[in-house]
């Protein structure tokens, strides 16, 4: 059995409901994000593989494989996110193609498609439901400082409602299941902590297969190795960083951190007809 590891900074992977095919052969995560065509697929490749450190490692992957070993990575989801996520997530009325490369705001809709209207809760009733929270603060205050935005707390106000709706798994339904799980993911990526997934687990225990195939930073099928383990291979965007390190000044980082300033340069409008995706408010299809 794996065994964690301290000072992990979230997981490598998504959970396997996000990758199954949906009818059109996609893995189902795109069908999450209503206006991500083909057109804009290839537009969000391109972006992600301009941050990639070997660019012509991934020359003959497609964009799929592409954008999917991206998100896969946690340095990279939780980087895409609170650099899209600065002053604010966007109105669910408005359409932002940059919001594509931050694949947790997605997830995280699927509890709340109006993100933007969300208010942070109290330090004091998060800290009923997250007995380690005002720890959790501090750290992604100097999480956000190092990515040069601010830390938003407002996205955590959705945990009292994945735990209130998951109390009794058995009467949730399918979509709901993975919407909950999916998530609940989205809050330990975000936050660079395993907890939100292992809470859901501990108190759901019928939940923990829908996080089959996920990994601790830092850990093997035989248990955590000795020495910190290379993930930067080919198919990662850049160097990773250890749990505490500065962002390095590298040209894949910079080059990185200058797609994504571009991509939110790039004028909002209105999110494009959701002909048989129009979804309720926990994101699931009517």
């Amino acid at each position: 059995m794996a065994t964690r590891i301290e000072d992990e900074a979230g997981f490598h992977g998504l959970p396997p409901n996000l990758l199954q095919e949906d009818e059109q052969g996609s893995p189902r995560v795109f069908s999450l994000m209503p206006g991500l065509n083909r057109s804009e697929r290839r537009g969000l490749a391109t972006r992600i593989r301009g941050g990639l450190r070997d660019r012509n490692s991934r020359r003959r992957s497609s964009d799929a494989e592409v954008t999917l070993d991206a998100w896969k990575h946690p340095t990279f989801r939780r980087m895409s996110f609170w650099h899209e996520m600065r002053g604010g997530p966007p109105s669910s009325r408005d359409f932002r193609p940059s919001t594509f490369i931050a694949v947790d705001y997605w997830l995280l809709r699927e509890i709340d498609s109006n993100l933007d209207l969300l208010a942070p809760l109290s330090d004091e009733r998060m800290s009923q439901y997250c007995p380690h929270w005002e720890r959790l603060v501090r750290s992604l205050d100097e999480v956000c400082a190092r990515y040069k935005t601010k830390a938003d707390t407002r996205y955590f106000a959705l945990w009292p409602r994945i735990l209130d709706a998951a109390v009794d798994w058995t009467i949730v339904a399918p979509n709901d299941r993975y919407g909950l799980v999916n998530a609940t993911f989205a809050l330990s990526s975000i936050s660079g902590d395993p907890w939100f997934v292992e809470e859901l687990k501990r108190r759901c225990p019928e939940s923990t297969s829908y996080f089959d195939g996920l990994k601790y930073v830092g850990e093997t099928d035989e248990g955590p190795s000795d020495e910190a383990e290379d993930v930067s291979g080919p198919d990662l965007p850049g160097p990773v960083l250890e749990a505490g390190d500065p962002v390095p000044e590298t040209d894949a980082w910079r080059a990185f951190g200058a797609e994504l300033r571009a991509i939110r340069r790039l004028p909002a409008r209105r999110r494009p007809d959701e002909r048989g995706c129009r979804r309720d408010g926990c994101g699931h299809p009517r």
